[in-house]
């Protein structure tokens, strides 16, 4: 059974391979779930302009192998040029 926050990422049309970019980074929980459906195959961007969150997120994320995932602390109305495609 998923919980409502994994029903609510999948249900977003969240698929592997998929490139997300997901502005502000909270618990980091959104990123992490979002990270497993996209797979090592795709990308998320979880963009904060707080230095805390996005540090806090990169450890849990990258601590249990999670690779897709980078947080980035900057100011998400500027983008991530160096994702872009």
């Amino acid at each position: 059974m998923r919980s409502p926050a994994q029903a609510t990422v999948a249900d977003n049309g969240c698929t592997r391979g998929l490139r997300v970019a997901e502005y502000g980074t909270g618990s980091g929980y959104s990123g992490g779930l979002t990270s497993q459906l996209v797979g090592p195959d795709g990308e998320v961007s979880n963009l904060d302009i707080e230095y805390y969150p996005t540090r806090w997120a990169d450890v849990i994320h990258h601590e249990p192998g999670l690779e897709s995932i980078r947080c980035p602390t900057t100011d998400g109305t500027e983008g991530l040029h160096e994702r872009t495609p």
